[in-house]
Formats: structure tokens, sequence, C-alpha cells
């Protein structure tokens, strides 16, 4: 008998919600303000700066393999997907809907189109794209699902829509309905799982000339989000791009505090002061006290007008770090680690500065 190498399937629908909001949140990062996974509304919720949101349906078959032949459930998986989507629709007809799911025939193999969610994996085909059977089966599965709720005769019904809105507005929304296939398979413990993702976050990274290592920041965003799949999941766009920062920070830096160190030390020396280092970036006093030194210093007013090199950085640590000492007088370190602890913050603040300025303040281009 084979080694059944399938996950979990509740934990792997969790994974894939946390990917599709990943993917979504890279598609379109210059309007979101954050991300929420199993929002109060859908499995996943982008606030946008307009105050609008994207609402997306994240179904996943946990099974493997998926091929033509594969029993998925597709059409409840659709049924449900949708008139989920056309309640949000009913209540706000401004925001965006989607249907992501990782079974290439989301409408069926045989009437639903075999090719077309296909040819680009990492695409999204509109309703307005869809032909006139595709858009008849999700019609219709809207249909036949309203007019069985509404025939009852006990209980309350299982949707807030009507017969009434259905006439009025299903074309509508399907027009406005967006459907994509994510290539997102459920094989335990192996990466390739991620590889739509990882094309994604490679796209997107090149697209912005950004050298991070790409695993590594797929990691941090689903590590950040599987430590606790039970509950909810919620990141501003500020603490969403962090990730990149620290990733590039951490990994790609060559030279630390003017001691070269191999890549173990460096991820050692991280993981060990990052909350230290990231609560110390937090207070008022310290932002205060090293932006007036860092001003006197280079000779500056402002921010914008810094500029980071070697040299000069470490001139600046070197003259400065005895005053920053006491904001990581830590317990159970000893003074040399207090005074390498304090080198690194500075560092990791100077070396950070324009990577903050650019990620967080500057346009990016989405993923797609």
């Amino acid at each position: 008998m084979g080694i059944n190498r399938n996950g979990n399937a509740s934990e792997f629908g969790w994974q894939f919600q946390v990917e599709s909001g990943i993917i979504a949140a890279l598609k379109d990062i210059n309007k979101i303000k954050n991300i929420n996974i199993e929002g109060p509304l859908q499995d996943v919720q982008l606030r946008l700066n307009d105050g609008s949101e994207i609402l997306i349906q994240a179904k996943s078959y946990a099974g493997v393999p998926i091929v033509e032949s594969t029993k998925t459930g597709w059409s409840d998986k659709l049924t449900s997907a949708m008139i989920g989507l056309f309640e949000d629709y009913i209540q706000d007809k401004n925001n965006t809907l989607k249907y992501y799911i990782n079974f290439p025939y989301p409408l069926g193999k045989e009437k639903g189109g075999k090719g077309n969610f296909r040819l680009n994996k990492f695409g999204e085909f509109y309703g307005d794209e869809l032909t006139t059977s595709q858009k008849k089966i999700i019609r219709d599965k809207i249909t036949s699902f309203v007019n069985k709720e509404s025939n009852k005769l006990k209980g309350q019904p299982k949707t807030t829509l009507t017969v009434k809105n259905v006439d009025t507005y299903v074309d509508d929304f399907i027009n406005k309905v967006s459907i994509r296939y994510c290539d997102f398979q459920n094989f335990r413990d192996d990466p390739i799982k991620y590889s739509n993702l990882d094309t994604i976050i490679k796209d997107f990274l090149e697209k912005n000339s950004i050298n991070v290592s790409i695993s590594r920041l797929r990691d941090y965003w689903t590590t950040k989000s599987f430590s606790n799949g039970s509950k909810k999941y919620y990141m501003d766009r500020n603490n969403f791009l962090f990730g990149i920062i620290i990733i590039k920070s951490s990994f790609d830096s060559e030279d630390l505090m003017g001691h070269k160190l191999n890549i173990s030390q460096r991820n050692k020396l991280y993981d060990r002061f990052k909350m230290a280092v990231e609560s110390a970036f937090a207070l008022e006093d310290f932002n205060r006290e090293l932006l007036a030194d860092l001003y006197k210093f280079e000779n500056i007013e402002s921010l914008d007008k810094y500029q980071y090199f070697e040299d000069d950085a470490t001139k600046f640590i070197n003259k400065f770090y005895k005053k920053y000492v006491k904001y990581f007088d830590l317990e159970n370190i000893t003074e040399k680690e207090k005074v390498e602890l304090t080198k690194y913050a500075l560092e990791h603040f100077l070396l950070e500065e324009d990577n903050i300025n650019y990620i967080l303040e500057g346009p990016l281009k989405d993923a797609n």
C-alpha cells in the first residue's frame, strides 16, 4: 500500500485561503489597506483605500492528484461560492467579487470549458469574458438553489437571496465576478505545492527590483498565519510588506556591525534579537534620539536626504552606540552581547531606512 502524502484537509483549506489572500494582495498591492483571512463576510477580504473591498470565496480540494477524472464536488463548491458572493453583491455593488479554486475545471469538465481555465495558471477570468454556456452554468446553479430554498415550508432559509434578486441582478453579478484557478495541491511537506505562489512572488519581486529569497519570504508570510489555523488572520499592508524588509535585511546583508558573518550566524543573531530590536524601534524616545543623532552626524534635516554608506554607518555606530545600550538592557545577556545587540539594532535601522521608504511608501507593481 502506498504512503498517504495528503495533509489534513481542514488545515489545507486554511492554507489555501492564506495563499489566496497573498495572491490577491500582490495583484492589487497599491490599492489595499489590509488583508483579512476568515473575515466576517468571506474567506478572504481585502479592504481597499477607497473603502470598498475585494471579497474572495476560496474553495479547495484536498485530495491528490487533481486530474480530469477527479471527483472534487465542484458543483457544490461552485454553488456555495456563487451564493455567498451574490449575497454580498446584493448588499454592496461596489465591492470586487472573486472565486479562487485549486481545481482546473471550476465550472465542470463537460460544459464548463476544459481548457480555458488552464491556459494561464496564474491568470484570472472575468465574468464578462465567460462564454454563454459558462454563464448559464453559474446562473442555473444560483437559480436552482434560491428556488429550492424559497419553496421550503419549515425552518429558516439558507440564503437571504430571493427569486426577485435573481431575476433582477443575476446577470449583472455574473459579469462582475471573476474566477481564478490556483495550482495548489495537497502534498504534505512538499514544496511543489507552493510552485504557483512562488512564481507570483518571484514576478512581483522582479517587477519591483527587490532582491530577496522567494522561499524565505513565502515562508514568512505563510508561517506567520499558519501558527494557529483556528484563529482569524489579519495584517495591514505595511505589516504585510514589512516581511520583505525583514527578509532583505536579515538574509541579504553582507555585513552587520562591521563584522563579516556567515548565513547561519546572521540568522541566529537576527532570530535572537528581533523582538528586542522591533520593540525599541516602536519607542518614541528611541526614534527621537536616534534621528537627532543621525541628523547631526549627517548634517541633514530630514530622512529624505539620508543615504546609506557602509563606512559612514560604521563611524556613526561606533560614535553613538554607548548612548543606546540602555534600550537593550535585557536579562541573561552579557555586557558584550548588549553592545553587540545595540550595534546590530543601529545597523538594522540604517540599513532598513531606504527599504522602508521604498517598499512602504513608493509605488509597487502588482504580481500580474
